[in-house]
Formats: structure tokens, sequence, C-alpha cells
């Protein structure tokens, strides 16, 4: 595969996962040829791979992909020294050691990876970034996915009875930052309510209740409405280019505002929000 990708004398050679299902001393000997003939034949590699530890031996530079868009670039010794990328952080701490008698702490995402056609409101990785705010684009499916995620650890007597209170559910698939939940017949708002402060009260630290900025009882059901959010584009971090808010000084300083907001609203609406 290799003589014939290089026959007709090409600058640029797409290596995708060339290595992948190689043993791994044949894996470090093709790699060893691939980087002689870049010099020999003054070779652009594009690598594709879902293998950090090869990449860092093999590439220049790094471009970190997730669902189909790039998170983050720079120079292979940025990206592995000081990633800016809360998902590149994940991919680089999964990166096995080989030394038996070291702990290396995991900072695997939780979650599922999302539907890549019917993507995330704002950015992409925020449903399952432990560092995402109220810019990040909270939505309606993250309000569902909080829910089942309780019933999960509950049990099948809690997801049964609280999931009896909500007639629309379903509706939640449906994106949106303005959500109303109407209570099941045979219950009330309130009940809902009292659940979502419930959970808030449980896990305060859960980074979605930092996007939202309305909890409260209207008629007869429970609207919860969550603050707009911003698709992030790349933004320069020290020399490294990350799609994270978190390197935007604007949605930063947005971000703190809306916080204050919160905490002036919320005395007067005790019990509400």
């Amino acid at each position: 595969m290799i003589a014939r990708a290089i026959i007709l004398g090409p600058e640029l050679l797409v290596a995708d996962e060339p290595v992948s299902m190689l043993d791994m001393s044949v894996r470090a000997k093709i790699l060893e040829l691939m980087l002689d003939l870049r010099r020999d034949l003054n070779l652009t590699y594009l690598y594709i791979t879902h293998d950090l530890a090869t990449a860092k031996f093999f590439c220049d530079r790094v471009a970190i992909m997730y669902l189909g868009r790039i998170v983050e670039i720079g120079s292979v010794e940025q990206i592995y020294a000081d990633p800016r990328h809360p998902y590149t952080r994940a991919l680089l701490s999964a990166i096995p050691e080989p030394d038996p008698t070291k702990s290396i702490p995991r900072d695997v995402p939780r979650g599922e990876i999302p539907d890549a056609a019917r993507r995330p409101m704002g950015c992409s990785f925020h449903p399952r970034c432990p560092r995402a705010f109220e810019v990040c684009g909270w939505e309606s499916r993250d309000l569902r996915n909080l829910l089942e995620l309780r019933w999960v650890e509950a049990g099948e007597q809690a997801y049964e009875q609280e999931q009896a209170m909500v007639a629309n559910l379903a509706e939640l698939e449906e994106p949106s930052t303005d959500v109303m939940l109407q209570p099941a017949r045979g219950h009330d708002a309130a009940e809902i309510l009292a659940l979502l402060q419930q959970i808030r009260s449980e896990h305060p630290e859960e980074p979605l209740w930092r996007g939202v900025r309305e909890l409260t009882r209207d008629g007869n059901g429970v609207r919860v409405r969550f603050w707009d959010g911003v698709d992030p584009g790349l933004f320069d971090a020290d020399g490294v280019l990350a799609a994270c808010l978190l390197h935007d000084p604007e949605s930063r300083r947005r971000a703190e505002e809306l916080s204050a907001q919160a905490r002036l609203e919320r005395p007067g609406r005790a019990g509400t929000r």
C-alpha cells in the first residue's frame, strides 16, 4: 500500500489509521519507514489516527477533532505539554501508562458521544464537559439526560414514580432553550418543580445548573429557561487554537454578568427559582 501510494511521486500523502491493526513491533517499523520516506522524498503526511501516542511520535502538528470539527490545533510540544481544550485533556489522560507502579488519574468524559447529525447547541462538547458554564449551549436535551441519569442511579421504583409526573418528556428531544414541563394526569406542577429543586440541591455542582436562567412554576406547568449559548470558533490560547469559550474573554465576561444577574434575581423569587 505504501509503494502504491508513492509510485506517482505525490507531495501529500493521506495516511488514515495506517498502523492501527498491526502488531506493536511492526507498527514501529512502519512508522520509521514512513519517516524515512518523508525525508527522502520530501513528503508531507496527513496522519489520521485515534492513537495519540503514535501521533506524538510521528507528527509535527496535531489537530484534535470532536463530532467532525477541529477543537484544538497546535504543535505537538504545545498540545501534549499543556492541552487547552477539555476534550484534549480527556484524550491525553486516557493514554495507557506502561508502568504498573504508577497510578494515573483518568478524566473520562461523562455520558455518550452525541449524534453528529443532531449536534448539541452551542459548544458540541458541553454536555460532557466538567468545565462548561453559562453560555456553553445548555438546552432541553441536556435536561432530559440529567433526568435519565438520575433515574438510572435511583432505581426502578424512583424511576416509575418520578417519570410518571411529566406528561411531555418526549418533547425534550427537540432542541430548545425554553422548556415547559407539563404534569401528567394525577400530578401537578408543584411536584415537578419540587423534583427539579431536589435534584439541584443534591447535585449543586452539576454544570447544567449554571446554564439555567429560570426555573419557575408557570400556570399549570414548570418553565425551564436556559441562557443563550455560543458556538465557539477557534480562539488563540497562548499559541494554540482551541474551540473553547474558556479562552474567549468576551464569553467569560458575559458568563460573569449572567451569574451575577441570577444571584440578584434569586432572593426576590425564593421558592420558585
